[in-house]
């Protein structure tokens, strides 16, 4: 069985951002991430949206240049 949650190594090896980054993100509210005993924990599917997300609003950001 798939874990649900996973850490934000996990993430980072998944998504190749730096874990920093990661949890610049969720800090700033833009990368769903619960803090469960002190650390973060991530869904993989929703932050792969989110990622999307963040993407297609910068895309859109760039049309204009």
């Amino acid at each position: 069985m798939k874990k649900l949650f996973v850490k934000l190594t996990v993430i980072a090896q998944e998504t190749g951002l730096p874990k920093a980054q990661i949890k610049r993100l969720a800090q700033e509210g833009k990368l769903p991430a619960l803090r469960l005993a002190g650390r973060l924990r991530f869904n993989p599917k929703a932050v792969q949206v989110a990622l999307d997300r963040l993407a297609e609003e910068k895309a859109e950001g760039n049309n204009g240049r």
